[in-house]
């Protein structure tokens, strides 16, 4: 997939695929996921240069993928 926004001579690397969505204020949001965390994309309600700035938060996804549940227990 090609994007008009992208530089083809500069090499780049997809890291997330987003999903816009509203909620029942009318608020508008991004949501995705970067691997096994959650990713979410919201507007701050300030401007910079006159555009709207936008806050990138990941979360811990709902569980660790059991290949990687050992790597987060500590040993004695």
């Amino acid at each position: 997939m090609s994007s008009p926004i992208l530089n083809p001579r500069i090499p780049h690397v997809a890291l997330a695929q987003v999903f816009e969505r509203t909620n029942r204020a009318g608020r508008r949001y991004l949501v995705g996921r970067v691997g096994v965390a959650k990713l979410l994309i919201v507007a701050t309600g300030e401007m910079s240069r006159g555009e709207p700035v936008w806050q990138v938060f990941l979360g811990e996804g709902p569980h660790a993928p059991a290949e990687l549940a050992p790597l987060s227990q500590v040993e004695d």
